[in-house]
């Protein structure tokens, strides 16, 4: 995988947890001390600034969204390799860092599974970025809002819909991932065989 793809992994999330970072301190401490007028003004140093602070914070959500769903890996994992047939003892061999240097030759191959790892990344981010969003976007319109009925459900049904959307792809991604794992497992296991 190359650095530009996971500084850009990073960049994504750091910049999405940026929205609800500023949404959460903006319910908590007021609107009164930002000047919207002049954001269209912001120097150049503040804009490298803010990218020295949201990338730290995309790796930091990168590593709790991968905390948090490693357990639903596993079980995706496990029901893969028993409909694969892949025995107990050799399951931990079935992983990328295992089955890529068996394709040395096959670039295409080592830049698929990065190309998936990245979806994989950036849409378990979207997970927890996408629902914190929503969350805060509802506090704050309640709170400095006029309590619209109808833009708060709206809101909730966008964001709930734009979440659940980041879930299916990131369990698509995931199945995705480990089948095509397990079979160039299976693959390699037989030319080793022979």
């Amino acid at each position: 995988m190359s650095t530009t793809d996971v500084i850009i992994e990073h960049l994504i999330s750091g910049i999405q947890a940026a929205i609800w970072l500023l949404l959460l301190t903006v319910l908590l401490f007021g609107d009164s001390w930002v000047s919207w007028a002049t954001i269209k003004d912001i120097p150049t140093e503040l804009i490298i600034a803010f990218i020295a602070i949201v990338y730290p914070i995309g790796i930091f959500i990168d590593e709790i969204a991968d905390r948090l769903l490693n357990p639903f890996v596993e079980i995706i994992r496990t029901h893969i390799f028993n409909k694969e047939d892949i025995p107990n003892d050799k399951r931990h061999k079935v992983r990328v860092s295992y089955i890529l240097p068996y394709s040395k030759e096959d670039d295409s191959l080592r830049l698929y599974f990065n190309y998936v790892r990245t979806r994989i990344r950036i849409a378990r981010a979207s997970i927890i970025n996408f629902s914190l969003i929503t969350i805060f976007l509802i506090l704050f319109l309640i709170v400095h809002s006029s309590n619209d009925i109808f833009q708060l459900i709206m809101v909730f049904c966008l964001g709930t819909l734009i979440t659940l959307i980041a879930i299916f792809s990131w369990y698509s991604f995931t199945k995705t991932f480990v089948q095509r794992t397990a079979i160039l497992w299976k693959i390699n296991e037989k030319e080793d065989n022979n």
